[in-house]
């Protein structure tokens, strides 16, 4: 396990580095990557998609954000496997205060399954690296995630209820740039 473990790190490590800093629309991440994730999916499960119109742009790399929503849609594939009917992926604008400064504006990325859900013990830990809950799993999916929303100065928020699925909101603040 640890041998493919490494050899994956080391082949994802030897890529070239994306260091442009891109403007990027959410919508087009979505629409970019829906055929994908339709065929991850098996056809049981439903996908619903829904995009605010004019979302402003979120600036950083691309890269991070395709991965970013890939893996969560992956994690919620294996969530619905026993039980499971839809994936929602939806991007909106929210106004939020953080810690009692004013509000500001917020990209929302929500990703939510109807799936086995987590127990509040998973909740703590799911994003650390290397656990997981997946007999073959390098647990490194959800790790990523959070490193991502990191690298655009964002936030996630996880809701989850044993054998009703779970909801993670992912809050990207909105910058105006020139």
């Amino acid at each position: 396990r640890a041998t493919v473990l490494i050899a994956g790190a080391l082949k994802a490590s030897s890529r070239p580095r994306e260091t442009k800093i891109q403007k990027i629309l959410f919508g087009d991440i979505i629409r970019d990557s829906e055929e994908l994730i339709r065929h991850m999916l098996p056809s049981s499960i439903g996908i619903m998609i829904k995009i605010e119109d004019d979302l402003p742009a979120v600036y950083g790399k691309r890269s991070y954000l395709s991965d970013m929503l890939l893996n969560l849609c992956v994690n919620a594939r294996d969530a619905m496997k026993e039980s499971g009917s839809f994936l929602k992926i939806e991007a909106s604008l929210k106004q939020k205060s953080e810690d009692g400064a004013p509000f500001q504006n917020f990209i929302c990325l929500k990703v939510e399954e109807d799936g086995c859900g987590m127990s509040k013990a998973e909740q703590k830990e799911v994003f650390n690296a290397f656990y997981s809950t997946k007999e073959n799993g390098a647990g490194l999916g959800l790790w990523m995630v959070r490193e991502a929303i990191r690298a655009f100065d964002g936030h996630i928020e996880l809701s989850s209820i044993p054998g009703k699925g779970t909801s993670f909101e992912i809050f990207f603040p909105v910058v105006e740039r020139d």
